[in-house]
């Protein structure tokens, strides 16, 4: 639009921005007419504008509006220039109830009052030979501030119908802009005029008119550009860096640079193995006494699928959107203040407890990595945690003495593989059961292989030297608890890590990952694998984005070893 020479209608021109642009546009001899509510106020700007007239106008009331641009157009034939500049702002969580009177004040204004103001008055535009139309946006109409989340919407919708109009437009006197400012000093929202970290007013309209002058379609100021260069397919990013930043120091038009993000394996419902999906998360970020760690494997567990499915609600409460996992092995590639153990570019092993290890990165405390050894595999290092823990905590549940003999069910599962060589080790005769194909491997670790199925406990009791059991760790459930206290077994030499209610029932052994869950155990447990002295199969490896193939073939539970997603390519 021309800069001179108008006859220009202000709303909002009162305060603020407004209140600017009608100073300055009337500096430079238009004709100003500013519209409001507060008839007060705007008298006050007329008086220091000698020159410039005001009229009362509800913009939420589309009667009034009829009625005044009725009343504009009859008063003021030459008017060529509308400013579309009223606006409200309150402060809302759309994560919860809204308040219906808010949120329909800032619609009614900041939308819906520009577009009945202007379709009242579009005809008589369209008969001048150089008119204008503009709209002040904002912004948040690109990148929303979420405790702003209607006003944003409002900025949003108001962009997007100056686009419709500018094109259904085209070809005549009218010219469409749009006006999208940054953080400002009003007090629009409940703002300070004075905040140091706000562009004022004047800056504002200083570095404004100049474009505005322009045939600009959209009037960006400089700090503003960055919220309009980075709309498009990655924006969600940006809006989240610019949110945090909100979040941690309030309004700002400091460069914002986009957050880092993550993927990760989350569910949004309890469910099977098609709830899942991976998703794009803000990068985690370690606490004080934290580590970040650049995920190259983790392993999956039943109780993963347990936790997801619902079965387990009472004791482990999930809160949606859910992440899944506990083990991992990566490369640390940030440290909390306090962490001095750890740094950038160490390798570790370890495991979290909110259930987010199945990502390309994770935030644990340092409590909960231990280093890898060189020669332990990056696929082993990351599915050693939960099955090795329970393992380790089921071995030492039952107190193996050399010499004992001990039933191991599930015997080539990820648990149960781990525990046939750790009672191996402590010098225990262990009877495995499994299916025939998976007896060789048993055999070649010092084991005595027995097919599970009708007459296993006959069977067991023909392998087992002297026919005597002294203690059974299950691994697998399915009734094998019933059958070690049929062999005479003692409650207190009998552990399941899966049959609870058996458990309870017989007063058995509960103890699983929790019982031997620590850094000192993870390493002992790393150091046997990195000798050589106990083996971890692995049944499988998965990319991240087959997370739902993973977890089907787990679900089978007939897998010999464990099953880890590997979310980027990794060498040994």
């Amino acid at each position: 639009m021309r800069l001179t020479g108008n006859t220009i209608l202000i709303t909002g021109g009162g305060t603020g921005i407004g209140r600017g642009l009608a100073r300055a546009l009337h500096a430079r001899g238009n004709k100003v007419i500013i519209a409001g509510l507060d008839l007060g106020e705007l008298n006050v700007v007329v008086a220091e504008n000698p020159g410039m007239a005001a009229v009362k106008l509800d913009i939420r009331d589309a009667g009034e509006i009829q009625r005044v641009a009725k009343g504009l157009i009859s008063q003021y034939p030459e008017l060529n220039v509308l400013m579309n500049n009223a606006g409200v702002m309150h402060r809302d969580d759309v994560a919860g109830p809204l308040d219906d009177g808010k949120v329909s004040d800032q619609i009614n204004t900041n939308l819906l009052g520009s577009i009945r103001l202007t379709a009242a008055l579009v005809e008589h535009l369209k008969s001048r030979p150089e008119a204008a139309i503009t709209y002040t946006s904002s912004t948040l109409g690109f990148i929303p501030i979420a405790i702003f989340a209607v006003y944003s919407a409002t900025k949003a919708a108001l962009h997007s119908y100056a686009m419709s109009q500018r094109f259904q437009l085209r070809g005549t006197s009218v010219k469409v802009q749009e006006i999208n400012p940054p953080y400002v000093g009003t007090r629009l929202g409940g703002g300070n005029p004075d905040d140091p970290r706000a562009m004022t007013v004047d800056d504002f309209v200083d570095e404004l008119l100049p474009i505005l002058g322009s045939d600009a379609n959209e009037i960006i100021v400089k700090v503003a550009q960055q919220y309009r260069e980075h709309t498009g397919p990655d924006e969600y990013k940006f809006v989240v860096a610019f949110n945090e930043v909100i979040k941690r120091v309030g309004p700002t038009n400091e460069p914002i640079a986009p957050l880092p993000m993550a993927r990760a394996v989350q569910f949004d419902q309890y469910g099977d193995v098609n709830v899942l999906k991976v998703v794009e998360v803000p990068m985690p970020r370690p606490g004080p006494d934290g580590v970040l760690v650049e995920v190259r494997a983790a392993g999956i567990n039943p109780l993963d699928s347990l936790i997801r499915s619902g079965v387990l609600e009472q004791m482990y409460p999930t809160s949606f959107p859910s992440g899944q996992g506990a083990d991992f092995a990566g490369v640390v590639t940030a440290v909390g203040d306090q962490v001095k153990d750890f740094k950038p570019g160490d390798e570790v092993l370890g495991w979290c407890t909110d259930r987010s290890s199945l990502a390309t990165h994770v935030a644990a405390p340092s409590s909960q990595v231990v280093r890898k050894p060189p020669q332990l595999p990056w696929d082993v290092a990351g599915a050693l945690y939960m099955a090795g823990m329970a393992a380790w905590a089921s071995v030492a549940a039952i107190e193996p003495r050399s010499g004992d003999v001990v039933v191991v069910s599930g015997a080539t599962g990820g648990v149960g593989s781990i525990a046939v060589q750790l009672l191996r080790l402590r010098g225990a005769t262990v009877i495995a059961l499994a299916s025939p194909g998976k007896h060789d491997w048993l055999t070649k670790r010092g084991a005595i292989p027995v097919e599970y199925g009708d007459g296993t406990k006959q069977r067991i009791g023909d392998a087992a030297p002297s026919g005597r059991v002294d203690a059974w760790v299950d691994t697998f459930g399915n009734g094998y608890v019933d059958m070690a206290i049929e062999l005479g077994i003692p409650p207190e030499c009998i552990n399941t890590i899966i049959d609870f209610a058996a458990a309870q029932k017989y007063r058995t052994k509960a103890l699983g990952t929790q019982a031997a869950a620590s850094a000192e155990n993870l390493g002992k447990l790393a150091a046997l694998v990195a000798e050589g002295k106990v083996e971890i199969p692995i049944a499988a490896r998965y990319p991240l984005d087959d997370v739902r193939e993973a977890f089907r073939e787990l679900d089978k539970r007939r897998t010999h070893g464990k099953i880890v997603l590997v979310p980027r390519s990794t060498s040994k």
